[in-house]
């Protein structure tokens, strides 16, 4: 690049703003694509966190569903409803709600930028969509005894999905045949 094409760039770029810019730089680029150009670019992100930020979208869910199981057996051994509210259980309460409802709906949004799609981001919506089911069905915002088989069904049922994309993952990384065809 020539010191007259360097001159004009940097007019450009301060005259235009960085949100123009990115805008025209970026006009007709997927999300994952723009992740792959900020990678090679190396400036603001380490490869070594987004590296990180991947594998954790990956593992993560499985976590969120061995929590909700132990919580649903904790939960099932006692008589109490979990909708009595007392002042001293309230952080237990946002917290299990958070694991249950926001992270999973954040890792759903994050995992799209690593393009992990059928093994990872479907059985999290599955989870999704069937606990706020089981929610709908009960009519109740609460966690109540009733619900407790459900939610183990709908938990079992999604883990069998992970460990399927776990294996799968196994398999084609080995060189062997896929165990479900790519679209």
């Amino acid at each position: 690049m020539t010191k007259e094409e360097e001159d004009e760039v940097h007019r450009l770029v301060q005259s235009v703003g960085v949100v123009q810019l990115s805008r025209v730089m970026f006009k007709d680029m997927d999300v994952s694509e723009m992740i792959n150009v900020i990678i090679l670019a190396g400036r603001g992100y380490s490869i070594k966190l987004l590296t990180w930020f991947k594998y954790y979208c990956e593992v993560m869910p499985l976590f969120i569903m061995l929590f909700h199981i132990a919580c649903m057996v904790t939960f099932a051994s006692h008589d109490k409803e979990m909708c009595v509210w007392f002042k001293e259980n309230w952080v237990s309460a946002a917290f299990i709600y958070f694991s249950v409802y926001i992270h999973p709906l954040v890792l759903i949004i994050a995992s799209r930028f690593f393009w992990l799609c059928y093994r990872w981001r479907i059985p999290m919506i599955i989870y999704l969509f069937g606990i706020n089911a089981i929610h709908i069905v009960y009519w109740n915002v609460f966690t109540t005894n009733e619900m407790v088989e459900a939610n183990v069904v709908i938990l079992v049922m999604t883990i069998i999905f992970y460990v399927y994309g776990f294996a799968d993952k196994y398999f084609s990384g080995k060189g062997c045949q896929s165990l479900i065809s790519r679209l």
